[in-house]
């Protein structure tokens, strides 16, 4: 359906071929061979997520028919949303499991029931959300309560401004002991910091919204990236997160792994020597 149309090219941002690219991040990608792709097989990659993308709101379209033939549709609230996106070569990369928009910026579409009233329908809302907003979400639309325990905000409330927006969301990615990253982001910046090497990202997201610039390391705007640095510190202690160590973020070495190790380690779908059968057949 797309492979004739006008699909954008990948973004490159000036950080990813230079020094300091972070290791866990070029791991992440020269382990998928990710970063081999031609162009050409990015574009028919594109192409097919694009194509995706238009089954979904086919489907879609079908429950809302059914959902509106059976008289439901006025009295039924709908979260439309997803739990990653894709990086479909931005940044020579693939898949998800990073916190660059590509991967971590979701699409968050509440519908609420035609029947409540005083409502605010068609309007778009600014405010940072997560996954963790469903449950609360769609528990206060049954009628129930969610306890101080649940990490998450109800939607509705918020888009009402019954309830205070979150100032900033952070994520972590990897496992428990050794974290690819730690993150946070507020309504204008993005921070990334990499253990490993203890290397830093910072991203302006109002004036540089595709992440082509990395701050991290710029003089300018080493006050904002300190600030950043103290707000994930202080929002994984009020976690009691393990990834601190003395309430700092952690430092480990450089692994010294080569290029050909990580490309030779694993290649998902077609042959690994992780698993006891061979997933080529």
């Amino acid at each position: 359906m797309y492979r004739q149309a006008d699909i954008p090219e990948p973004v490159i941002g000036d950080w990813r071929d230079s020094e300091n690219c972070p290791a866990a991040f070029l791991r992440g990608q020269q382990e998928q061979h990710y970063d081999l792709l031609s162009p050409e097989v990015i574009r028919e990659a594109r192409a097919a997520y694009y194509g995706l993308i238009t089954q979904i709101d086919y489907n879609l379209g079908r429950v809302l028919s059914a959902l509106q033939d059976r008289d439901l549709l006025r009295n039924t609230m709908i979260v439309f949303t997803s739990d990653h996106g894709e990086m479909l070569g931005d940044h020579r990369a693939g898949g998800k499991g990073m916190y660059h928009d590509p991967s971590a910026r979701l699409p968050m579409i509440l519908r609420p029931p035609r029947t409540w009233d005083a409502m605010k329908r068609g309007e778009t809302c600014s405010a940072l959300t997560s996954l963790a907003d469903v449950r609360p979400t769609l528990v206060a639309a049954a009628g129930g309560r969610s306890g101080k325990e649940v990490d998450g905000c109800n939607l509705v409330d918020m888009a009402h401004g019954n309830a205070q927006p979150r100032s900033c969301l952070e994520g972590v990615m990897g496992h428990l002991e050794i974290p690819n990253y730690l993150a946070v982001l507020d309504q204008r910046w993005k921070y990334i910091y990499y253990p490993e090497g203890a290397v830093e990202q910072l991203f302006d997201m109002q004036e540089d919204p595709f992440e082509t610039h990395d701050l991290g390391q710029c003089p300018k705007s080493e006050s904002q990236r300190l600030t950043m640095r103290n707000l994930l510190e202080e929002r994984l202690a009020r976690r009691n997160s393990p990834h601190l160590k003395d309430g700092r973020l952690p430092i480990l070495p450089l692994r010294g792994d080569t290029v050909a190790e990580r490309r030779a380690s694993r290649w998902p779908g077609l042959h690994t020597d992780e698993l006891d059968y061979d997933v080529r057949h």
